[in-house]
C-alpha cells in the first residue's frame, strides 16, 4: 500500500528548488503573458503624413485628387477599367433624393378609399413586420451606395464621405476606398435588360399593407425576397397588371378568386428579377475581389467568375455583352465552363495561368499610391 509522507526539506533540496523554480515557472507562462512582436513602424510614411498636415483642407483635396488619379494611370487592365469607371462623364446619374416611389391609391384603387399612413422605421409596428418577415430591423442599407436598376441611377450612401487622407490610406493597403460605390458602378454597366429594368421599377416602390400603411424605407422587393406570406394591397396588384403587363381589365376591389393567380405572376416575375440582380452583383463584387459581397447563393462559384473576367480581358462592356447572350444564371454558368474549356484547349495553358493574367492589381495599387505621394513631395527631397 502506498502511503503519503510529509516533505522534510534538506539544505540540498532547498538549493535545488531555488535553482529549478524559475525554469519551472517559465513553462507555465501563458501566450498572453509573452511579449508579442511589435509591427515595424513605417517612419518614411509617418514623416510624409506630418508634411501632409502642414497643408490646409483645400490643398488636401487637390493633392488627394492628383494622387488618386495617378494610382489608376496604369497599364494594368483592371486599373484601366477602374480609371474609366471613375470618370463622371461615363458614369450613371446619382439620385439627389433617395425616397422610395409610391403608387397612388386614388389612381389604382380609388374605391378602396385608403387612408395613407407612414410607419417609421423606429416604430414598433415596423419592427414587428420586419421580424415576422425575417428582415433584420437593424439593417441600414441606406448607409451604402446602391445601384437602382428601376431608376437607372446610383443611390448615394447616407454617410460622411472619406477625406483625402483616409482615401489614400486605403489605397496604400492595396484596396479601393468606398468599395460599395465601385461595385454599384459596375453593376450599372452590367445592367442591360430593359424588360427587367421595368420590373425593377415596380419592385422598388414603397411597400404598403392592405390597410394602406406605408413602411418607411421598405421596398416591395424586400418583402418578396423573404419568400414568406404577407399582405399586399390592391393598389400594388393593379399597378403591376397595368404598368408591367399592360393589362387594364382587372379593377379594384380584386375578386378573391383572382388573388392567388395575380400573386403567382408577381412572385415569378420577382424571382426572375432577383436571379438577374444576384448574378450582376456577384460578377461586380468578384471583379473587385470582394468575395464577401457576393450573394451567398453564388459565393461558391466566385472563383469561376474571376476566370470569366479574365476571359473578357477585364472589360465590363464585353462582360455585359456576354450576359446579354446568356441572361439566366444556369445558362451563364454553363457558358463560363464552355469558354474556359475552349481557352484551355486552344492555348494549352492552365486555369492558374488564366487566373494570374496580369498579376494582382492590389499590389499595383499599393505601389502606385506610394509613388503618388513621392511625386507630390510628401517624402521630402531625398525621399525620406
Amino acid at each position: 500500500m502506498w502511503r503519503a509522507r510529509a516533505f522534510a526539506p534538506t539544505l540540498h533540496s532547498l538549493l535545488m528548488l531555488v535553482f529549478l523554480l524559475p525554469l519551472a515557472l517559465s513553462a507555465f507562462v501563458s501566450p498572453a503573458q509573452t511579449e508579442e512582436p511589435q509591427p515595424v513602424a513605417d517612419l518614411q510614411l509617418e514623416r510624409a503624413w506630418q508634411r501632409w498636415e502642414q497643408f490646409d483642407a483645400e490643398d488636401h483635396l487637390l493633392m488627394g485628387t492628383a494622387m488618386e488619379s495617378y494610382v489608376f494611370e496604369s497599364e494594368h487592365p483592371k486599373l484601366r477599367a477602374f480609371a474609366a469607371m471613375r470618370k463622371a462623364e461615363n458614369g450613371p446619374e446619382v439620385l439627389k433624393k433617395a425616397d422610395l416611389l409610391r403608387f397612388d391609391a386614388n389612381e389604382y384603387a380609388p374605391r378602396l378609399k385608403l387612408r395613407t399612413k407612414t410607419i417609421k422605421r423606429s416604430e414598433r409596428n415596423w419592427k414587428r413586420l420586419a421580424q415576422r418577415a425575417g428582415i433584420d430591423p437593424e439593417a441600414r442599407p441606406e448607409l451604402f451606395w446602391r445601384w437602382s436598376s428601376g431608376r437607372q441611377a446610383l443611390i448615394p450612401a447616407e454617410r460622411d464621405a472619406l477625406k483625402p487622407r483616409a482615401r489614400m490610406e486605403v489605397l496604400l493597403t492595396g484596396q479601393l476606398p468606398e468599395i460599395d460605390l465601385w461595385i454599384a458602378r459596375l453593376e450599372a454597366k452590367l445592367d442591360h435588360d430593359s424588360v427587367l429594368q421595368e420590373a425593377a421599377h415596380y419592385f422598388e416602390h414603397n411597400y404598403r399593407d392592405r390597410d394602406g400603411n406605408f413602411y418607411e424605407g421598405l421596398r416591395l422587393a424586400d418583402l418578396w425576397a423573404t419568400q414568406r406570406e404577407f399582405g399586399i394591397s390592391d393598389v400594388e396588384a393593379v399597378a403591376f397588371l397595368r404598368e408591367f403587363l399592360d393589362d387594364d381589365s382587372i379593377k379594384s376591389p380584386i375578386p378573391k378568386r383572382l388573388h392567388n393567380g395575380i400573386y403567382a405572376l408577381i412572385r415569378d416575375q420577382y424571382a426572375e428579377l432577383r436571379e438577374a440582380e444576384q448574378l450582376r452583383r456577384a460578377l461586380a463584387a468578384s471583379f473587385f475581389d470582394a468575395v464577401e459581397q457576393v450573394p451567398l447563393v453564388l459565393r461558391s462559384v466566385a472563383p469561376r467568375f474571376d476566370l470569366a473576367w479574365a476571359l473578357v480581358g477585364d472589360d465590363p462592356a464585353r462582360m455585359a455583352a456576354w450576359l446579354k447572350e446568356h441572361p439566366s444564371r444556369k445558362a451563364f454558368l454553363g457558358s463560363i465552363e464552355k469558354r474556359i474549356a475552349a481557352w484551355l484547349s486552344d492555348t494549352k495553358r492552365s486555369e492558374d495561368e488564366l487566373r494570374a493574367r496580369s498579376g494582382p492589381w492590389q499590389a499595383q495599387v499599393a505601389t502606385r499610391a506610394r509613388e503618388a505621394m513621392r511625386r507630390e513631395g510628401l517624402f521630402g527631397i531625398r525621399g525620406r
